[in-house]
């Protein structure tokens, strides 16, 4: 997940908008430039993270996670595909 990422680089542009009191919505623009050794590798990455995140109990756990380290383990355990989990 964490090696041979010396040479990505990510730009992130992101805005608030305030509508009312209680609402906002913050479109955001990000860019991602990898290393021409496997420009692939990234897509797959993303794929594998959208469909993760169409499922509840990843959101759930996600949103509890409070550490990088936490996130990588749930992300590793969601792509074992480990049916116990439910992830």
């Amino acid at each position: 997940f964490g090696s041979g990422l010396k040479e990505q680089y990510t730009l992130e542009l992101f805005y608030r908008f305030q509508l009312a009191e209680q609402f906002a919505i913050t479109p955001d623009l990000q860019l991602l430039i990898d290393p021409p050794n496997n420009p692939d590798q990234h897509l797959e990455a993303m794929e594998n993270l959208f469909s993760h995140l169409q499922r509840d109990r990843f959101r759930k756990f996600l949103r509890q996670a409070e550490t990088t380290e936490a996130i990588v383990d749930l992300l590793e355990e969601a792509d074992a595909g480990n049916p116990e989990s439910g992830l």
